[in-house]
């Protein structure tokens, strides 16, 4: 029998992947970055306001809170906590900010983590689209050296992972798989080209990976 490819994903996955075999693939993974809630006032989550999510953290953190008529949101994962989310048909920040400015809105709440990236909101901006941020938790790096000789192949789901994995390791020559354009740029800005899934999950990166070591 041969020895199926080790594929390590830099973020958490869910608990039905660790360890398990998908064919030519065994997937693991070391969490490079931790997202901690932080204090913020309820009272500026406007709810007259439609409300902006791009992450899965910051969907988990307020989702149990009055909610406004309207969420924008990117992603199944961010998309599944809220009824009748408003979503682009790709996932994408880019591809949100261009839905909201379609819709004609003025102002939006953008509800977010510390290291947010700049599109969706400088995108906003440029439209006349007043964002107002509030700031739900913070991202901060895991300092761990990972042995690459333990894996085949390194799978990465968000910018921040990228970055935090470049701080403290190398990627030698093995392949890298990204969950989508904006993880992959930062990948490419390193030197590094990567595939690059065809939907946003985990799934859908290991399923990129069979097809590459067959």
């Amino acid at each position: 029998m041969i020895n199926p490819k080790r594929l390590l994903f830099l973020n958490a996955i869910d608990k039905c992947f660790h360890d398990a075999y998908f064919e030519n693939i065994k997937v693991s993974s070391i969490p490079l970055i931790e997202r901690i809630p932080i204090s913020f006032n309820i009272s500026e989550l406007d709810l007259e306001l439609p409300w902006v999510i791009t992450s899965k953290k910051a969907a988990e953190l307020i989702k149990n809170l009055k909610l406004p008529n309207k969420i924008y949101t990117v992603g199944p994962k961010s998309s599944s906590f809220f009824k009748n989310s408003i979503s682009p048909t790709k996932s994408s920040a880019l591809e949100l900010a261009k839905l909201i400015a379609s819709q004609k809105e003025k102002k939006v709440v953008f509800i977010c983590g510390n290291m947010r990236r700049k599109e969706l909101p400088d995108f906003l901006k440029k439209h006349n689209i007043e964002v107002k941020e509030v700031v739900v938790y913070r991202t901060e790096f895991v300092d761990k050296n990972v042995n690459l000789q333990d894996y085949d192949a390194l799978a990465f789901m968000s910018p921040s992972s990228v970055k935090a994995w470049s701080l403290k390791n190398s990627f030698g020559s093995l392949p890298c798989f990204a969950i989508g354009q904006t993880t992959a740029k930062s990948l490419k800005k390193l030197g590094q080209n990567c595939i690059v899934s065809k939907k946003p999950n985990v799934a859908s990166i290991i399923e990129a990976a069979q097809i590459y070591f067959k």
